[in-house]
């Protein structure tokens, strides 16, 4: 059975990786690898140019995002530049559960994926308006999915409104400002974000029978699950060489039956071609017949006229 559970990521990033974070978590990365820039994308083997949905390029929200973050502060009690890990850019990504080479040869499921992308844009827009730059469409990769780049605007007190627009930091917020510890801010923050999957899982994911919660998974470890990974990586190119090679058996098969549909032609056109060549030859020996016709009546024609003319002269030969 196919799991179809729904899956959206939604991550924030600074002009700077956070600590032992990888490289390319910051604005500048994130933004590279949606845009498919040159080397950004070393996890593809095949890199294609993303489809622009709506807005502006990923690279000019990043630019836009590290603009802002160069003139922001931080949120602390004294007033103090943001950090160069401070989150400026929220990015997301929502994944749609039937591999790509399913949508590509059916095309039931590529209008359903129309719709399914159609209605995640929409939702998006509808819940980061204005902030919302960028979103973008990857289809170089095992399953379709959107980039989506969020951008926190300059208050007039040169605070990103991070809160406003990041559900489980206004959670946490309005916590904290309700005087809750530190373990029901976090607590607060874990439910908003719950609450925020839940809310796109009802407006868009339930309406393609698409679930909310996957199979758990056991904690394993990091090499197993490498292991688990590289099958499932296996399992997709057999599946995807079994595809290619049932198209080019329906295809030799279609190739076939035209040839077989064909040689009922073929022979109709070879006869027809003998009795064309049969027919010239025929004329060709008719007319050399004519020929040889017409010099015999000629060559007749003068024997009469000869005999003719020996006839008259025979009575005056016999008189002298």
């Amino acid at each position: 059975m196919t799991d179809k559970s729904q899956f959206h990521h939604l991550g924030g990033y600074g002009r700077s990786p956070r600590k032992n974070a990888p490289k390319w978590s910051c604005i500048a990365g994130i933004t590279r690898e949606g845009a498919r820039i040159p080397g950004a994308a070393n996890h593809i083997k095949y890199p294609s140019t993303p489809k622009l949905l709506y807005g502006c390029s990923p690279l000019e929200a990043g630019r836009l995002a590290a603009e802002r973050a160069d003139q922001a502060y931080d949120h602390g009690r004294r007033p103090r530049r943001l950090r160069r890990d401070g989150i400026a850019l929220l990015a997301g990504v929502p994944s749609y559960p039937v591999p790509r080479h399913v949508v590509e040869n059916d095309p039931a499921e590529q209008a359903t994926y129309r719709r399914w992308s159609k209605m995640t844009l929409d939702w998006t827009i509808e819940v980061f308006g204005e902030h919302l730059l960028s979103v973008v469409e990857h289809a170089d990769e095992n399953f379709l999915h959107l980039h989506y780049y969020v951008v926190p605007k300059l208050r007039p007190d040169s605070r990103l409104d991070l809160h406003e627009i990041h559900p489980g930091r206004r959670a946490k917020r309005d916590a904290a400002e309700a005087g809750a510890c530190k373990k029901y801010q976090d607590a607060a923050y874990r439910s908003a974000m719950m609450r925020w999957q839940d809310d796109y899982w009802y407006e868009v994911s339930r309406n393609f029978g698409h679930d909310r919660y996957g199979p758990k998974r056991a904690r394993v470890s990091r090499l197993q699950r490498l292991m688990e990974r590289r099958m499932e990586e296996a399992k997709a190119r057999q599946e995807a060489a079994l595809a290619a090679e049932r198209e080019k058996f329906d295809r030799e098969m279609a190739q076939r039956r035209a040839e077989q549909d064909r040689a009922p032609l073929q022979i109709v056109a070879a006869v027809r071609q003998d009795y064309e060549e049969a027919n010239g030859m025929l004329r060709v020996a008719c007319v050399a017949l004519k020929g040889r016709v017409d010099a015999a009546e000629a060559e007749a024609e003068r024997l009469r006229a000869r005999l003719a003319a020996l006839e008259e002269e025979a009575p005056l030969r016999f008189v002298a």
